[in-house]
């Protein structure tokens, strides 16, 4: 009785091993119709052929993918792949993640991703279901990156990456000054961490973001190297910061939608000038300039220690002037946005002056009068028809053009005008002179001889008439 009851007892002592054992023998990963108990008999398996593994139930496992593989990790929906004490991936070689699973860490200071190759994000969800963070200063006894780059990465698809965390960054991509990293989010992507920043791109990193949502209360860009933002929605500040030694530089343009303020820090007095660059876009936070020594404290607008430079975009507050490239202006629109736009300054013109009136915003630069030169006739006026003389504004080329009375019909009269004052009689010339000069004057004379007689005689008269 004693023996029977024994073996009962050893029976179901045994029965969870051997339910383990069937799970292992049905396989966690295939190639094809071939099963592997482990992830990493499956990837010994593949070499450096070009292969598909797929998951084909949760496991928990540190993951290595050696340098020259080329993988594709295919994650069912409802299949988790969770570390043990590791990093849960640690990528050397070549990898692509697809599929709607999740990739799971859940010890401190390990993440679910750690690449040092090349590394596409095509779906997934990617976390730290463990995550114990309170605070910037509290990690709770476990935090960590759940994505930590120092290759290329570009996470696109559907790709998910996902953290409540308080204490470390959802991503850092980080490289050396001998190997740079790079990271791509384009398409539908998402990376959300509320409490904390969600994407530090740290030193010598290289960040393009195309497309996807990035999310977080906090930062959902810090950026201390290289960033360029032409596309996605980004809910969150984007700060750019740099410190001695190291100049960081972040350009928004192309569709890129900012909800958030974007700002340029210089940390700690540093010579190295944080620039930020704004050619296009949709910002609807503010855009400005802070320091930071024991605490983040908003700098002028003019100040030296950081750049910001606007050429484009659209805004739902005004931009300070001094952000403006050379020949850029603020513009608001009907729906009370702004916009800064290059002026195309085109010559007008009225009756009186000139000016330069911008083509897109209408404003007027550089009012003044015309400057005119002389008189030119255009057409001689005769005796039926009249003539014309125009003048031209040197500046504008706004011409004046004035009518030239008719001349009418030659008169015989003679007509006088005045010579130093002096009025004088213009003889017809077209009555001819006929018969000798002399004879008029000696009939002059003979007359002048008569009256003098004349006068004589009737003065002697009138003094002897007693």
């Amino acid at each position: 009785m004693a023996g029977a009851f024994l073996t009962v007892i050893m029976a179901f002592t045994l029965l969870p091993s051997v339910v383990f054992a069937e799970n292992a023998n049905a396989g966690v990963a295939k190639i094809g119709d071939q099963t592997y108990d482990s992830v990493a008999k499956a990837i010994t398996a593949a070499g450096s052929n070009v292969t598909t593994i797929e998951l084909t139930q949760s496991v928990s496992e540190d993951v290595t993918i050696p340098q020259g593989a080329n993988i594709t990790l295919h994650i069912p929906e409802g299949i988790t792949l969770t570390n043990k004490t590791g990093h849960t991936i640690i990528n050397n070689g070549t990898v692509t993640v697809t599929g709607a699973g999740t990739v799971d860490n859940v010890t401190h200071a390990k993440g679910a991703l750690v690449n040092n190759g090349t590394v596409i994000l095509e779906g997934a969800t990617f976390t730290r279901s463990k995550e114990a963070s309170t605070s910037s200063t509290s990690s709770g006894g476990n935090s960590w990156y759940v994505i930590d780059n120092h290759g290329t990465m570009t996470i696109t698809g559907t790709a998910n990456v996902v953290n409540n965390g308080y204490f470390s960054s959802l991503i850092r991509n980080i490289g050396t000054a001998n190997a740079a990293s790079s990271l791509t989010v384009s398409g539908n992507a998402t990376l959300r961490q509320d409490n904390f920043i969600a994407l530090k791109n740290d030193d010598y990193g290289n960040v393009a973001i195309t497309g996807g949502t990035i999310t977080s209360n906090e930062q959902a860009i810090q950026n201390w190297s290289q960033a360029a933002i032409s596309g996605g929605t980004l809910n969150g500040q984007v700060i750019t910061w740099s410190y001695e030694g190291f100049a960081s530089a972040t350009e928004i343009s192309g569709n890129a939608v900012v909800n958030g303020n974007v700002v340029a820090v210089n940390y700690d007095g540093g010579t190295s000038i944080p620039s930020v660059t704004i050619k296009g876009g949709t910002i609807t936070g503010e855009i400005s300039k802070a320091t930071y020594h024991n605490g983040l404290q908003p700098a002028a607008p003019n100040e030296t220690s950081s750049s910001i430079v606007v050429s484009g975009g659209t805004f739902s507050n005004a931009v300070d002037s001094n952000f403006f490239a050379d020949n850029f202006y603020l513009h608001q629109n009907p729906d009370g946005s702004y916009s800064v736009h290059e002026h195309n300054m085109v010559m007008k013109y009225d009756a009186e002056n000139h000016w330069y009136e911008c083509s897109v915003c209408g404003e007027k630069a550089d009012v003044s009068a015309h400057t005119f030169g002389e008189w030119n006739v255009t057409k001689e006026a005769t005796e039926t028809e009249v003539g014309s003389k125009e003048k031209v504004c040197s500046i504008c080329g706004h011409k004046v053009v004035e009518e030239i009375p008719a001349t009418g019909t030659v008169s015989s009269t003679p007509t006088e005008e005045m010579t130093n004052g002096t009025t004088t009689s213009n003889v017809n010339s077209e009555n001819p002179q006929t018969g000798e000069n002399s004879y008029v004057f000696l009939g002059v004379a003979l007359l002048c001889l008569s009256g003098a007689g004349l006068v004589g005689t009737f003065i002697f008269r009138k003094k002897y008439s007693k």
